[in-house]
C-alpha cells in the first residue's frame, strides 16, 4: 500500500500545561502537514477534542439547506412535502454521526442546534 503524502496530515493532542517538543513527522524525506483540525468521515475533529466546529459546520450547513424549505413553502408546496424534505436534507445533515458527538456538547451548542430545528 502507497501512502498519499497528500491527504496524510499529522495532528497532535496534548492536554499538558508544557508542550512537548516533538520533530515533525517525516517519511521519505517529505514533512507530514501539521493540522489544528480535520474532517474524518464527515465529522470534525478539532486539537483540543471540543466539537464547536463541528457545530459550526453543520449548522451553516442546516441553515443554508434550510433557505430551500422557505422557498419551497413560498411557492405553495404542501406542508407534508415540506416534513419530508426537512427530515432528508436537514434533519439528516443535524443528526449524522450524533452518537459520538452528542454526549460531549455544551448547553450552548446543544441550543444552536435547537434553534435549527426550531425554525
Amino acid at each position: 500500500m502507497a501512502l498519499n503524502y497528500d491527504k496524510t496530515k499529522e495532528m497532535r493532542i496534548c492536554f499538558k500545561k508544557e508542550t512537548p517538543d516533538i520533530p515533525p513527522i517525516t517519511i521519505n524525506d517529505i514533512q507530514i502537514e501539521q493540522v489544528h483540525s480535520t474532517r474524518l468521515l464527515g465529522v470534525t475533529i478539532s486539537l483540543d477534542l471540543t466539537w464547536q466546529l463541528h457545530i459550526d459546520d453543520i449548522t451553516t450547513k442546516a441553515s443554508q439547506r434550510l433557505y430551500i424549505i422557505i422557498l419551497l413553502k413560498r411557492a405553495g408546496i404542501e406542508p407534508h412535502h415540506l416534513v419530508k424534505i426537512y427530515t432528508t436534507i436537514i434533519r439528516s445533515v443535524i443528526e449524522y454521526a450524533c452518537q459520538v458527538w452528542h454526549t460531549s456538547l455544551t448547553i450552548r451548542q446543544t441550543n444552536l442546534l435547537e434553534s435549527i430545528q426550531k425554525r
